[in-house]
């Protein structure tokens, strides 16, 4: 391996360290959307170290993006800890989801910034483990596949509760009646579908997909409806032609 890729990894990993350090300052000032944004951002790091210290370079802006390319050189990561990260941060970056999730709260709850930080910590620990002990299996794929009609497959056979899944580009939505408050509890509920790695994960409930769906500015795009127990199915395929409306 190269001399300067190797420096670069360690000097990536020692950032997510840092990072992950400097979390604890807004845990004690109670900023949670900065604690999930940092721990977010740490995981990150740490996950674009690992990619140095292999064969390839990757360049991916998401968390699960990340993942799909980097998990066979590092079993030890967990995708639920991927999953609720990229979920998190949506949460708290999307002005629609941050109103519609946070409506009765003034924002992110410090169940939500210690569950983001944990999974960080423990995606970091993962990397430097595999980064010491480099497993046996493949390194960093070159590219991202999909498998949509794996995915479908997932969904259709998902023999769990009545649910709804619409997939926007990469991004999965996980509709049922009843949610979990917390975002772990969510993550896990998703989680029983086992949707390949690579889907970013949005697990909400009927009102909140409503709702979310309904706001002037939001346009989705390459929409597919992959299975419909709640009968939304017909609304996200219109609502995914409309034209977006203006913030003001």
């Amino acid at each position: 391996m190269p001399g300067e890729r190797i420096r670069l990894a360690k000097a990536l990993l020692d950032l997510a360290r840092s990072t992950l350090k400097s979390v604890w300052s807004d845990m004690a000032t109670g900023d949670y959307r900065w604690v999930i944004l940092k721990s977010w951002r740490a995981a990150k790091e740490a996950l674009l170290s690992l990619s140095y210290s292999g064969a390839a370079e990757v360049h991916v802006d998401d968390l699960s993006g990340l993942y799909a390319m980097l998990y066979p050189s590092c079993p030890p990561i967990q995708w639920s800890d991927i999953a609720l990260l990229d979920y998190a941060k949506t949460l708290v970056e999307d002005l629609g989801l941050y109103m519609i999730f946070y409506s009765a709260e003034p924002g992110p709850r410090r169940r939500d910034g210690i569950q983001s930080l944990e999974a960080s910590v423990r995606i970091v620990e993962s990397v430097v483990q595999c980064i010491k002990e480099p497993s046996t299996g493949s390194g960093p794929a070159a590219g991202i596949s999909f498998p949509l009609d794996a995915l479908r497959r997932k969904v259709s056979t998902f023999s769990g509760e009545r649910v709804t899944v619409v997939r926007s580009g990469r991004r999965l939505y996980i509709i049922t009646a009843e949610m979990p408050e917390d975002i772990v509890g969510r993550i896990e509920l998703a989680k029983k579908i086992e949707t390949p790695p690579g889907f970013q994960v949005l697990p909400l409930t009927a009102e909140e997909a409503y709702s979310y769906v309904n706001l002037p500015w939001i346009v989705l795009e390459d929409v597919e409806v992959m299975r419909d127990d709640l009968g939304l199915g017909q609304f996200f395929e219109l609502r995914s032609t409309s034209q977006g409306g203006s913030f003001f």
